[in-house]
């Protein structure tokens, strides 16, 4: 392609022909014919970077291409072209100035003029797709082309590594009785941004006062080793499963089990402090059935008893001198009009109950005592 403004050169004799002769000298007067010197732009430069370097499976990069121009014409219908290689995706929308057909990423193009000395800058954003296999290098080539001066080519070549972040966490029961049964749950989840591969759950039983008694499909029978390939876990994907154990029946009440398992990856991971994890149970003591056997009495409503009053004491009666045993009442003496209270009477209002057994028999005592004291009397004064 002829290049606008280039110069045109003549054709050259033939070989055959004498070459015409040459004027040693113009004659005076006469003025030689220069056509104008016309020059096509300059050559064209492109850079190329990506960030970061090494890119991460899984995880999203930028590639920045800045083409410039560096003649002393303006370079027109500047046009970029970068087609993505096998393992990076477009993250998102394509950037401004920029169109996408397929996996090829075009900037530019007709109408896009650089004069001298300027550039232009895109920014293409991608991710590398998550089953890039740890350590492989991706190799970009990136054109820039312009319809009146020279290409330019870049290219990055940068190793592609997988990173990831395993999680592990193990639950169990606080306490269990001697000789009692219990589950552990293991829960496995790759946080990304790659792929984890070759992940593998491991808890030595060892020297514990347990045995496995039930493994679940993803942990075969290994001994007193549980050992549970879980073999490639994508980004953001969580494996759970149970171990059934026993605990021994001799193990002493109070006693506590600590049982911790770890997590491993052939993948290059961020952290390894989130793969060791554990659980501790108690042994309790074997508590009775709380439910009775027999059946349970239905209580019955007592009275409740009317409380007396402690305090009174019963009083004492005092014996008085009466002429006989069998007087009940006293006379009322002549010009009083106050009643003599009957000996009965007078012992209900001192509070003592004439139904009383001791009451009436202190009664019968004391009259009986002072009957005998005057018939004694009597008897020494007839003498």
């Amino acid at each position: 392609m002829t290049l606008a403004g280039a110069a045109v050169l003549p054709q050259a004799a033939s070989a055959s022909e004498p070459p015409a002769p040459q004027p040693s000298h113009p004659s005076a007067g006469s003025s030689a014919q220069r056509a104008p010197e016309l020059r096509a732009a300059g050559p064209l430069q492109l850079t190329k970077t990506v960030s970061p370097d090494p890119l991460t499976v899984g995880d999203t990069g930028v590639y920045t291409l800045v083409v410039t121009n560096t003649g002393d014409q303006t370079a027109h219908d500047v046009t970029v072209s970068d087609p993505l290689e096998a393992h990076l995706a477009l993250e998102g929308s394509a950037p401004e100035g920029c169109t996408v057909a397929g996996s090829a990423v075009t900037c530019g193009g007709s109408g896009t003029d650089l004069a001298p000395g300027a550039s232009a800058t895109y920014r293409i954003p991608v991710r590398v797709l998550a089953d890039t296999t740890d350590g492989t290098n991706i190799v970009n080539d990136a054109t820039a082309t312009s319809s009146d001066a020279q290409r330019a080519q870049a290219r990055t070549i940068t190793i592609a590594q997988t990173l990831s972040n395993v999680v592990l966490e193990k639950s169990g029961p606080a306490s269990v009785n001697p000789d009692g049964t219990y589950t552990y749950t293991f829960t496995v989840t790759n946080e990304g941004p790659s792929d984890a591969e070759e992940v593998t759950v491991e808890d030595n039983t060892d020297s514990l006062d347990l045995d496995i008694e039930d493994l679940p499909a993803e942990c075969p029978a290994s001994g007193t080793t549980i050992t549970c390939p879980l073999h490639t876990l994508k980004p953001g994907e969580t494996r759970t499963f149970d171990v059934t154990v026993h605990a021994h029946d001799d193990v002493p009440a109070g006693t506590a089990i600590e049982n911790c398992a770890d997590v491993y990856t052939g993948s290059r991971e961020t952290q390894t402090a989130d793969n060791h994890s554990c659980a501790t149970t108690t042994v309790s003591p074997q508590r009775p059935d709380p439910t009775p056997t027999g059946s349970t009495p239905t209580p019955t409503d007592s009275p409740t008893p009317t409380p007396t009053d402690s305090d009174s004491a019963m009083p004492t009666p005092t014996p008085t001198d009466s002429p006989s045993p069998s007087a009940t009442a006293n006379p009322t003496p002549s010009g009083s009009s106050t009643p003599v209270t009957p000996h009965g009477e007078e012992l209900a209002s001192t509070g003592v109950r004439a139904t009383g057994l001791l009451g009436v028999v202190a009664v019968l005592l004391a009259a009986a005592g002072t009957w005998l004291l005057r018939v004694g009397k009597s008897t020494r004064r007839r003498r």
